[in-house]
């Protein structure tokens, strides 16, 4: 019988996350891994293979605790084109609570020119899954006949998620709240625009 472990994988998982949200794959040594995990470099790997399938098990948690905290609302069969507005009007607030951008988008552009299958299949989906959530709330509100009929909800949907990737890409670039907080305006303005006024 093998000795217990003395440390929670889920614990360990979690300040990976952190880590590796902070610092991305490359840039982060062996060391720093040992020292901010707080567990020996044979106990990493015994539990988790490798460093590279630990950022894989870090970036498959980061998926499981955000994408729903962060999109769910907006998959949801009751989700329209309020939900959009706020997630736009919300998102500001969040973004200035964590520089670090998104760590699914910042795994797409630091992989981009690897070929790393684990890695990419994480990334993909989840670049699917974005428009997907978009387009589930247009749909909801073009079938509500809320929305102008010349709209393609798919054009609609990749165009939204186009901006939300930007702005994390914008915010691990450290660029000003302020211009996050416009962008984000100029996405709402958007909406209004293809939103069919009510009539008196």
């Amino acid at each position: 019988m093998g000795r217990p472990k003395k440390f929670d994988p889920d614990i360990v998982l979690d300040k990976a996350m952190a880590l590796f949200h902070r610092k991305g794959f490359n840039a982060t040594k062996t060391d720093e891994i040992v020292n901010h995990l707080g567990i020996n470099k044979f106990s990493i790997y015994k539990e988790f293979g490798s460093n590279k399938a630990l950022f894989d098990r870090a970036l498959l948690r980061y998926y499981e605790k955000r994408f729903n905290k962060n999109f769910g609302t907006l998959s949801m069969p009751t989700a329209s084109i309020e939900e959009l507005r706020m997630f736009f009007t919300s998102l500001p607030e969040k973004l200035e609570r964590n520089n670090h951008g998104c760590m699914l988008c910042n795994a797409t552009v630091e992989f981009a020119e690897i070929d790393d299958k684990t890695t990419q299949k994480l990334t993909d989906n989840y670049l699917k899954e974005i428009p997907a959530a978009f387009k589930n709330a247009l749909d909801n509100a073009k079938r509500d006949m809320l929305l102008v009929e010349y709209i393609d909800t798919d054009v609609v949907a990749n165009l939204l998620a186009a901006i939300f990737l930007g702005l994390m890409v914008q915010v691990r670039g450290n660029v000003a709240i302020l211009l996050i907080r416009a962008s984000c305006d100029g996405a709402i303005q958007y909406l209004n625009t293809i939103t069919k006024k009510s009539t008196p």
